[in-house]
Parts: C-alpha cells; structure tokens; sequence
C-alpha cells in the first residue's frame, strides 16, 4: 500500500468513527493494521532519504575534489603563464628590444594606464567617496525582536518543518 493510501484509509477511519457507529473492535483493527502499514512506510522512506542523504553528500564531495583539482590545474597554468611572460619580459630588456614579431604573435613592451597608490591610512576629500546602498543587518533586527523592540514592517515569523532522527533503538545497534 502507497502511502497517501494509508494515509487516506486513516482519514476515512476517522471519519467514520465521528460520523457513523463502527464496531470498536473493527476500528481498533482497522487502526492497528494501518498504523502499522503507516510506520512501516516511514520507516522505509526514512532508510531512502538517508540513503539519498549519503548518495548527495557523496557527490558532492565528489564534486568539491574535482573542482578543487581543475582550480588547481588551472591556477599552475596561469603561474606558468605569468613566470614565461617575465621571463620573456626580462630577456627583451636585456635584450633591448621593445618590440619583437614572431608568424603568430606580437611582443611588445609598452606602458600601462597609470595607477592609483595611496599611503596607507589615507582618507581621500569627500567629493571622492562613493555612495553605497545600506545593508540590512537581518541579525540584528531578529535579536531586537527578541528583546521584544517594535520595529515597523517587521516580526519574527516561527515556521515548522519535518525533522527526523534516528530512534533511540536504531542507535544503540
């Protein structure tokens, strides 16, 4: 039996007990067995997130070391990448030569845009500062909340959801 099934032959029960005269005995049986049908059903769906739950973790650490092997490749080729341009850098000024052409390719040494340096501890005027938007600090309105503050167009909301551990039988085993 699926388990909407139990769960609507539960319902029905129920109804039937509050609406109709049902035999004690037969609603008691009745209980018995799909209440049971129904831990039974939990049960294996309990043994299939947890399972599922293993599986997902397992990918994902899966995933995490294959990221973190091709960030790796990929952060060595781009220091490789970075000592060959010194290095040619460096011969082409050792060199003297500005400008060197290849079939493929162009090597130049040229300037870069200037760039900013500023001493450490430097506050630029004002006119330089950039205007940035306010960040709501969501902790620190939950905890005046708590402390029972009145903040407008705000409140703690207390939401419900499945949680499921494992039972004190399973974890003695």
């Amino acid at each position: 039996m699926k388990l909407y099934e139990i769960v609507e032959g539960l319902v029905k029960l129920k109804e039937m007990a509050e609406e109709e005269e049902v035999c004690d005995g037969v609603i008691a049986d009745t209980l018995e067995g799909l209440e049971g049908e129904f831990e039974d059903k939990l049960e294996a769906c309990g043994e299939l997130m947890r399972q599922w739950e293993v599986e997902a973790d397992a990918y994902e650490n899966e995933a995490k070391a294959v990221a973190n092997r091709l960030n790796q490749q990929a952060q060595l080729r781009r220091k490789n990448v970075e000592r060959m341009k010194a290095a040619i850098e460096n011969a082409m000024r050792a060199t003297g030569k500005a400008k060197v052409k290849t079939h493929l390719f162009d090597f130049a040494i040229r300037k870069n845009p200037p760039a900013l340096q500023m001493v450490p501890g430097t506050v630029p005027p004002f006119e330089f500062l950039i205007d940035q938007q306010p960040k709501i600090d969501r902790k620190g309105i939950i905890a005046a909340l708590k402390e029972g503050r009145t903040i407008e167009g705000c409140s703690l909301v207390q939401k419900e959801s499945l949680r499921i551990s494992m039972g004190k039988e399973k974890k003695d085993e």
